[in-house]
């Protein structure tokens, strides 16, 4: 703890010399001294007088409530100090105490301890006491030495809380007896010189108290006559009154003009040695009170000090009245500090415009006013007086000391003078800033003894009577010594550092940096000259002085108290002049003290907003000037040697000279105000020292690193394909419990597109993954960095190291590698970076651009415009009216870290040069191994997927929306259930796990399709650890690609494709010869031979009617091609009904189509009958449906829509029928025919559609059996028979149609007019041939009969014709049915609004013979 001796009440402490006497370490000196200071005040009361001692003088007992103040130091004042003894007493050392450690003496005898303690008495003969103390000496240790002279003092553990402030009392009884014999001495001179005078003081040391013991002077006349010799008034003395010192003249009449109420007939009467006696007398006086203050008699003291100033003030002996006064001051301090009441003496009176209310009237024999008794209230009240009383008193004590420096006698000495002042204004700053009132606070921090304390400024309290704050700088200022002075070196660099802190107490920092400035300018060539002597005395060069300055074992880490002052110094300085520093380890300190979860999150923002405050300050100041005051810090660090200094403003200079922003690629101007020669010595200083500083074995020397922008982005690099990470999402997929080879959890869906995006980057545990960091240096240096390191918010990222060497002037992009530790989600939120030189700093990601916006009107001045500058950054509109604060915005960058995965490569692939070769509809197998090149990860989950050159064409197609809707949905027909490639893991294995280092084949097998040329099989793998029906949100695969060509070549080609009509009665014939029991009741075998010649159609002839109970046939003509160069056997399957699923009984036509041949197939198609023909096309993608339909062409009509729909329900009906393949004999290879190519023609649909409604007429006898059926719709019978005809009428359709019948009888093969109406002569009907039918439900049927009877011979005709007679109700639609009606917006429906008809196909012959 460090004693501020220009405290004022520095002259009523004892200073104490504390030194380590023999063997003992530093740390444990340093703790003992600690262990002392706590005790530095000792209460009189607690003092027993010394027994050995008769001298009573300063006998604790006659005031006990005083104390004892005592100023622990561990070196000597300088000589220049020591003349000024007695006039400041304070300034000597009265006591040595010497500190022994008893650990070191654990095995030395007694005489070893004696000898320590006589040698330390006999180096310091001067003091007044020295005693030993034998610091953690046991009680063993303290019985077997019982030593005299030394004071044992046990360890703190084992010591009692009194015991140490028993030994304090001890020491202090044996100081007042010593300090006793001493003032008996000086109170037996005559006289005591003042401090410029040419004689020696009076010694102080301990022989003379010895011989004042033994024997008293016999006569103080004979040392008053050798004082008064030289005590004797010059011819020309000096002024006799206050007056008469400011004018500097004596009067030849020796009759001096008086304004002082003082009388002037004492003077007039008095003779020169008279006057010179008295004098004497005043100045033992004033020294034996300052003798009783620093004793702790401040009651005793009191009363000499008033006296004897009073004497001093009437022999107008200025120097010492002045003196006086200010002992009376800190009397006052000392009085009122320890609760007592005391008046104003008259002496403190400053003239005679200075009101008499303040001084006391009650005063004794003597003229000393008395004190009172201890009384806090009391005391209070004698603060408010002593408040009042001080900015009066104080600047005529100062005024006096100034005007003895004009006086021929003895002039004040700069030192003493400066002091002085110091202390005294530095009283008046401690006033003001309390407001003017000494309350108990601010006592305590006069009376403390720590420097840091007193130096600690308090906000002003609005104190407006008295003294101002300019006026006590004023004052402050006056103790500046001038160069003519002849002050050492060392008195006017703390007499600068005085200045300093009064300044600093009172708030002026540009005054106070100003002095700083003026100390460092004129320390830094001494220091350097005391190196230059220092190495030359010990034999070395200067610069290797470094290492035996820090040769002395101390640790690097931990900071002296003088090096911590430097350093708030120095800081002090160059903030004042607008270069302000921050240092991250505070921002690190209190970020750990908030919540944990944000502490990275308060770092973060705290670092901002340091980086903003040292980027807004730029406005501040001028450059030039923070340039120099940064240059002479350096000096002044380089000239200590102070290496941590000289590295911490290299690195600030480096920060106030950058741009403190970021830079662009295209930015020339970077504006760094430092030409690059500087910013390169600059640089290479900082590194010398560094060096030096590992050399010396301060490896621990780091700065602050300059440029807060120094991360412009983080950005994670994509992996390789086979390594990339891909994210899947449970919404997406089918999990197939069975887990059946060829089936995949993914639903497959040829038409999705991705709808989840990967917005963090995914990194898999324990892998490397690949960072470009972006680094911005605009110096022109290049910057080494020593370590490079991601801090994150959640899982820790490791990064592998490698040298790293950021480029001059530059924005430069930085690959890392990366590894994470732990899954789980990273938020990374910046970097941390140590430079070369540098401490370690965690450096936000800006990448966005930012530069400080600066105001454009000046509206504060001073400091203030520094603080509020450095508050917020504000920007501006164009009216210059500012806004909210633009502060830096970092960003952060994202990932997610997976548990480990497996990898796999393609180990196997049997194809050559992984080429194929397929023909058109033909499957192809070929096999691919993987391998599990993990040495620990398992493959749980696979999924195979393909992409091919095909699907992407129809993809693009669909995409275009230019198709009509028959292309989209065969499209997309093509896409969903034809798909080009299927797979399945050989051996017919269920299991999809891959073990490490295992292999797994695969069968793929591939369609040969036209535009195929490639394709790609792609293999998603990943280990989930569960099963994937437990996956919850996302889960990761990675992908193996096997690219692939494909060749497809043409096989067998649709060329055209007919329809013909089929008469219904091969249908009849073999249904009556199976009833018969002439043809067999099961079809031929599919696996038939082909037929030759004319038995061709056999087969085909003998199947109609048999397979199913419909009777309507049509025959399909197909033409095939054949575009392969060899021979292909083509094989056309037709069923008779598409509700079956299997082909087994399907009829199937074999043929050999030769190469480039065409070969004509002739198949017999049942009719078919669509119920709504007009239902809209279907889409099978949701993606492509559309709610409006446009044609390109313009608008479509309803006829054509109608048509267009038409055609295609009974294509598809018409495929559902159909299926072929062809084979090439003598090779493996087989497929399919892709009859998808049929289309339909209006007259084609004709010939194959069965309509809604139907007609079936036969004819019965009503007599006899004469009616002879030799058709379906044929009959033979007899003339002038009675016959009954039958027509059934069926309703196909969904709706229930009321309709009428209407017969119509004609001559078979005849078609003139006449001959049908002649048809009554030859036909007789029994009833009308038009009638109306019941309601026809649907699906079923109604038959009406009618009599007739042939007259004539020959053949008739009956034909039927169905008109429907009212419209047809449309039934209520289904749930999901889509409306046919409005087929497009704002046109008409294509449901037919007109009433319907429907003739019969088939007419009724009779043949009458």
């Amino acid at each position: 703890m460090a004693n501020d001796y220009l405290s004022p009440i520095a002259p009523a402490r004892v200073r104490v010399l504390v030194l380590p006497a023999g063997r003992i370490k530093k740390l444990r000196f340093t703790t003992f001294l600690q262990r002392l200071e706590q005790h530095d005040t000792v209460r009189l009361g607690d003092i027993s007088p010394d027994a050995k001692s008769t001298n009573t003088l300063f006998s604790p007992l006659a005031f006990p409530n005083g104390s004892l103040l005592y100023n622990f130091s561990t070196s000597v004042p300088p000589s220049s100090h020591s003349q000024l003894v007695p006039f400041d007493l304070f300034r000597e050392h009265l006591m040595v105490l010497g500190i022994v450690d008893a650990k070191e003496y654990e095995s030395s005898p007694k005489e070893e301890l004696q000898h320590v303690s006589d040698r330390l008495a006999e180096q310091h003969p001067k003091i007044l006491l020295s005693q030993l103390l034998v610091m953690d000496c046991t009680q063993e240790q303290q019985e077997s030495w019982n030593l005299d002279k030394a004071i044992c003092v046990p360890p703190s553990h084992a010591a009692k809380i009194t015991t140490m402030n028993t030994v304090m009392c001890d020491i202090s009884a044996r100081l007042l007896s010593e300090m006793g014999t001493y003032a008996t001495a000086v109170q037996a001179l005559p006289s005591v010189q003042s401090p410029g005078a040419s004689t020696s003081r009076p010694p102080l040391d301990r022989s003379l108290s010895l011989r004042m013991d033994s024997s008293r002077p016999a006569s103080p006349a004979d040392s008053s006559s050798a004082i008064s010799r030289s005590e004797t008034p010059p011819p020309r003395g000096p002024p006799t009154n206050f007056d008469d010192m400011g004018a500097h003249t004596r009067s030849d009449s020796g009759k001096i003009a008086n304004r002082d109420r003082m009388s002037t007939q004492a003077f007039a009467s008095t003779s020169a040695q008279e006057r010179a006696k008295n004098k004497g007398k005043a100045r033992v006086g004033i020294v034996v009170g300052n003798l009783y203050m620093l004793a702790g008699r401040w009651n005793d003291a009191w009363r000499e000090l008033v006296e004897n100033t009073n004497k001093a003030r009437t022999a107008s002996d200025y120097l010492w009245y002045a003196k006086g006064l200010e002992s009376i001051v800190v009397c006052m301090l000392l009085l009122i500090w320890s609760g007592f009441d005391f008046p104003i003496p008259a002496i403190c009176n400053s003239g005679p415009d200075r009101s008499s209310s303040l001084i006391s009237s009650a005063i004794t024999r003597d003229g000393v006013p008395p004190i009172g008794q201890q009384d806090p209230t009391a005391a209070k009240q004698a603060a408010s007086r002593a408040s009042r009383l001080f900015p009066d008193l104080i600047p005529m004590i100062i005024s006096v000391y100034e005007r003895t420096s004009t006086l021929a006698g003895e002039p004040i000495s700069p030192v003493a003078y400066s002091e002085s002042v110091l202390r005294l204004s530095k009283l008046l700053a401690f006033l003001q800033n309390a407001g003017g009132e000494l309350d108990s606070a601010i006592l305590r921090k006069i009376a403390s003894s720590s420097s840091r304390s007193l130096y600690q400024p308090k906000a002003n309290a609005g104190f407006s009577g008295g003294i101002s704050k300019h006026a006590i700088a004023d004052i402050a200022l006056r103790a500046y010594p001038p160069p003519s002075a002849g002050v050492p070196l060392a008195d006017t660099v703390a007499i600068q550092a005085g200045i300093v802190s009064v300044l600093s107490m009172l708030g002026f920092e540009r005054k106070k940096a100003v002095i700083v400035k003026e100390m460092i300018t004129l320390l830094v060539p001494a220091l350097v000259q005391a190196r230059k002597v220092g190495a030359a005395e010990m034999g070395i060069h200067a610069a290797a002085s470094l290492s035996a300055v820090f040769s002395t074992g101390l640790p690097s880490s931990e900071n002296t108290e003088e090096q911590i002052g430097l350093g708030n110094m120095l800081r002090d300085l160059h903030s004042t002049y607008g270069a302000r520093d921050h240092d991250h380890l505070e921002t690190e300190k209190k970020a750990s003290e908030d919540e944990q979860e944000n502490v990275l999150d308060v770092m973060i923002n705290a670092t901002i907003a340091l980086a903003t405050q040292s980027a807004s300050t730029k406005s501040f100041g001028s450059i030039n000037l923070k340039i120099d005051i940064l240059r002479a810090c350096i000096d002044f660090c380089e000239a200590l040697p102070d290496l941590p200094g000289v590295v911490h403003f290299s690195a600030l200079l480096l920060r106030v000279v950058g741009p403190q922003g970021t830079m662009t690629v295209h930015e020339h101007n970077r504006r760094v105000t430092m030409v690059t020669e500087e910013q390169l010595r600059l640089i290479s200083n900082m590194a010398r020292t560094i060096n030096a500083a590992g050399k010396i074995g301060l490896p621990h020397i780091r700065a602050l690193y300059w440029d807060d922008f120094l991360v412009r982005n983080v950005q994670w690099i994509d992996d390789p394909n086979n390594e990339k990470l891909r994210e899947r999402h449970k919404s997406d997929l089918l999990f197939d419990s069975d887990n059946k080879p060829g089936k995949s959890p993914f639903l497959y869906n040829p038409f999705v597109k991705e709808t989840h995006k990967m917005e963090d980057k995914v990194v898999v545990v324990g892998e490397p993954a690949e960072l470009v960091v972006t680094l911005q240096n605009p110096y022109d240096f290049e910057i080494r960095i020593e370590h490079l390191s991601l801090v994150t918010d959640g899982p820790a990222v490791d990064i592998e190291e490698h040298s790293i060497t950021l480029g001059p002037a530059r924005l430069q992009d930085v690959v890392v590698t990366a590894r994470a530790k732990e899954e789980g989600q990273i938020r990374i939120i910046g970097c941390s970076i140590r430079m070369f030189g540098c401490k370690d700093q965690v450096f936000p990601i800006h990448q966005s651009s930012w530069k400080p916006d600066f105001p454009i009107k000046v509206k504060e001045l001073g400091l203030s415009a520094r603080d509020s500058a450095s508050v917020t950054t504000q920007s501006r509109s164009s009216k210059g009216r500012s806004s909210k604060p633009v502060l830096p915005q970092p960003m952060t960058v994202s990932a997610v870290a997976i548990q480990a995965q497996p990898h796999i490569i393609l180990d196997k692939l049997d194809l050559s040069e992984s080429a194929l070769m397929v023909l058109e509809g033909q499957k192809k197998t070929f096999q691919i191994t993987l391998r599990n090149t993990s040495s620990h990860v398992t493959v749980d989950f696979l999924h195979i997927s393909f992409d091919d050159s095909l699907k992407s064409s129809i993809h693009t197609a669909l995409a275009a929306k230019e198709l009509t809707k028959p292309d989209m949905y065969g499209l997309e027909l093509e896409l969903s259930t034809n798909p080009t490639f299927t797979w399945a893991r050989s051996g017919g294995g269920q299991d999809m796990t891959i073990l490490p280092g295992e292999l797994a084949t695969f069968d793929i097998t591939v369609l040969g399709k036209l535009g195929l040329a490639g394709a790609k099989i792609m293999f998603d793998y990943a280990y989930l650890g569960k099963p994937f029906s437990e996956v919850e949100g996302r889960a990761f695969t990675r992908q193996v690609a096997v690219p692939i060509d494909i060749t497809v070549n043409a096989s067998i080609q649709l060329h055209r494709i007919d329809f013909s009509e089929f008469p219904a009665d091969f249908a009849w014939t073999n249904r009556e010869l199976q009833a018969q029991g002439q043809r067999p009741k099961s079809p031929r075998s599919p696996s038939h031979p082909v037929e030759k010649g004319n038995d061709r159609f056999r087969t085909l002839l003998d199947r109609v009617g048999l397979e199913s109970s419909n009777e309507e046939h049509c025959l399909l003509l197909l033409d095939l091609r054949n575009s392969w160069p060899n021979p292909l056997t083509v094989s056309v399957q037709v069923r008779s009904s598409s509700s079956d699923e299997s082909w087994d009984r399907a009829y199937a036509v074999h043929e050999v189509v030769h190469p480039g041949h065409v070969a004509r197939l002739v198949l017999l198609l049942p009719r078919l009958h669509i119920a709504n023909p007009y239902a809209p096309i279907p889409i099978l993608s949701q993606q492509n449906q559309r709610q409006f339909v446009v044609s390109a062409d313009g608008p479509v009509s309803a006829d054509l829509e109608r048509a267009t729909r038409e055609q295609f329900w009974f294509r598809e009906e018409v495929l559902k029928y159909l299926r072929g393949t062809w084979e090439e004999k003598g090779s493996d290879r087989n497929g399919n025919i892709d009859l998808r190519g049929l289309r339909m023609s209006p007259k084609m649909i004709e010939t194959v559609r069965l309509q809604d409604i139907t007609t079936t007429m036969s004819v019965t006898s009503t007599e006899n059996d004469d009616v002879q059926r030799i058709g379906r719709s044929r009959f033979t019978v007899k003339a002038e028979s009675l016959l009954t005809l039958r027509t059934t009428v069926h309703n196909k359709t969904n709706t229930t149609i009321r309709a009428l019948l209407r017969l119509q009888p004609t001559l078979a093969d005849q078609t003139s007019a006449e001959t049908s109406l002649d048809i009554s002569r030859r036909l007789l009907f029994s009833g009308v041939l038009q009638q109306r039918l019941p309601p026809l439900q649907p699906h079923s049927s109604v038959t009406v009969e009618l009599g007739l009877c042939p007259l004539v011979n020959g053949e008739f005709e009956i034909s039927a014709l169905v008109e429907e007679t009212a419209l047809a109700l449309t039934g209520k639609k289904q749930i999901g049915e889509v409306e046919t009606e409005d087929f497009e917006a704002g046109k008409e429906g294509l449901e037919r609004k007109e009433r319907r008809v429907w003739r019969g196909e088939e007419v009724c012959r009779i043949v009458v013979d």
